[in-house]
């Protein structure tokens, strides 16, 4: 479904929708729930990469305290303690709606607020800009592999931005510097990983926690792997 997306000073025609920013989709419009209600994804986060509200199909799945998500048939915004509106989205007609807002994501940023829009440092202006079934605006880092399929490999994932590959039959292997970036990128289930240097010492880590301290200890890994399951993802 490709539409118009009105963002600040631009107008972007044949969109998929979204807006991204170092491989994260910060906004995306999808298409329309029962009842043509508009129906949209959101991750909003501060300048300093916290969290402040991801919403997925217009439905709040997580948000700072404080910080509240409201919603109406043909509208939806992520309002701060403050009473601040930071992130807006509204449906203006049928095919057509307006995105502003301040959206950060590792440094980068896209703000649409009233007639500007910034992209990273960038002003775009215009109208009818067209995106051939693209994102409406994408600024940030560049990938380091896109479109590739790795076989029968061992790939040292460490601080590389990988978008739409496919990994068949290899070992990943994360050692607990920078994170990698994974954007739609698929995995096949005969890969494995391997933790090694500073990420194998947290494992290890977690392990004696769990064997050798205890309910008390058991309780601990449990807790943190609960709060893995909910940590902002490096990648989509």
């Amino acid at each position: 479904m490709t539409l118009t997306l009105s963002v600040g000073s631009a107008t972007f025609t044949d969109t998929n929708g979204g807006l991204v920013i170092n491989g994260v989709e910060v906004f995306r419009l999808r298409t329309p729930a029962p009842g043509d209600h508009l129906c949209v994804d959101f991750e909003v986060r501060s300048a300093d990469n916290h969290v402040l509200a991801i919403v997925q199909g217009s439905t709040c799945v997580q948000a700072a305290p404080g910080v509240a998500v409201r919603q109406g048939p043909a509208f939806c915004e992520i309002v701060n303690p403050h009473g601040e509106t930071v992130a807006r989205a509204e449906k203006l007609s049928a095919n057509v709606v307006r995105v502003y807002g301040t959206f950060h994501v590792d440094g980068s940023y896209i703000r649409a607020d009233g007639d500007v829009l910034d992209a990273n440092g960038s002003l775009i202006e215009g109208h009818a800009l067209e995106c051939s079934g693209g994102p409406a605006v994408s600024v940030g880092r560049s990938p380091d592999e896109e479109s590739r399929t790795f076989e029968d490999e061992t790939v040292i994932m460490d601080g590389k931005f990988y978008r739409a590959c496919t990994f068949r039959n290899c070992l990943l292997v994360y050692t607990g510097r920078e994170l990698p970036l994974l954007v739609c990128c698929y995995f096949e289930e005969n890969c494995r990983l391997e933790l090694r240097e500073h990420a194998q010492r947290t494992a290890q880590f977690l392990a004696g926690l769990h064997q050798h301290i205890g309910c008390g200890g058991k309780g601990i890994v449990s807790r943190t792997l609960d709060g893995i399951r909910h940590m902002i993802p490096c990648g989509r």
